[in-house]
């Protein structure tokens, strides 16, 4: 009866081993799935940037281009004041 009792130890032992290895083989598969849908989500954010960064840029040029004619309407202005 003993030797049973050992076997019985033996196969929960196996399983607990087993389920362990699946446990942690479950978890870095998870992990995995998480690293993958944030760098998707970093590369979505990168590209957004790139468009928000290229509009912000234009709008810079064109806040130039109208503060140049601004000046350029005051210099005539004081030119045709004289």
């Amino acid at each position: 009866m003993s030797a049973v009792l050992q076997q019985q130890q033996v196969n929960v032992v196996d399983e607990e081993e087993t389920t362990g290895h699946e446990d942690v083989d479950t978890m870095i598969e998870e992990k995995n799935q998480l690293i993958s849908r944030q760098y998707a989500e970093i590369e979505r954010l990168q590209r957004e940037l790139a468009e928000v960064i290229g509009e912000r840029d234009a709008l810079l040029c064109e806040v130039s281009k109208f503060k140049f004619e601004l000046e350029m309407a005051d210099l005539k202005r004081l030119q045709d004041d004289r």
